[in-house]
């Protein structure tokens, strides 16, 4: 009865040695894998982020003149946070001239 306990206990010990073994390999080749993913990953993240600060310029009209044009030069996240804010207050003004259509139409204000 002894020896089936000693064997049980052994089978188990060495049965979970293999898979801890197993499971610190399976980790460590994730974790040589991560670099790799996570160097791509700053490599693209640099792209991205040079291509921000490029430099690029437009020639815009100027307000009440049919012929002249000013050239405005900003960075493309300059670009991008201008045309963002431009959106967002086209909103805000579309959002307070619907509450004072309904205010003046409907006279419940």
């Amino acid at each position: 009865m002894k020896s089936i306990k000693f064997f049980a206990c052994a089978a188990a010990i060495t049965l979970g040695t293999a898979v801890f073994a197993q499971d610190r390999e399976t980790a460590q080749e994730q974790a040589q894998q991560q670099p790799n993913s996570q160097a791509e990953q700053q490599v693209e993240l640099s792209e991205e982020e040079a291509r921000l600060q490029e430099v690029t310029c437009r020639t815009e009209p100027v307000l009440g003149s049919r012929t002249r044009v000013t050239r405005v030069c900003m960075t493309r996240a300059e670009w991008n946070r201008l045309a963002q804010e431009t959106r967002r207050g086209q909103d805000q003004v579309m959002r307070n001239a619907n509450k004072n259509q309904a205010c003046s139409f409907g006279g419940g204000c």
